[in-house]
């Protein structure tokens, strides 16, 4: 069973607070400011038009 597949269905506090994957803080830290910059892009575009 693969554990990544569930863990995307759970909530984004959940992902940050999962002791299953703290080798992975780095990845995910990374992956979350990529995620924040896109979704204030996005809004940002939204705005403007």
């Amino acid at each position: 069973m693969d554990v990544r597949n569930k863990h995307k269905s759970k909530p984004i506090i959940f992902d940050i607070y999962n002791p299953l994957l703290p080798k992975n803080i780095v990845f995910k830290i990374s992956y979350k400011f990529l995620f924040y910059r896109f979704v204030i892009k996005y809004f940002e575009n939204k705005t403007k038009s």
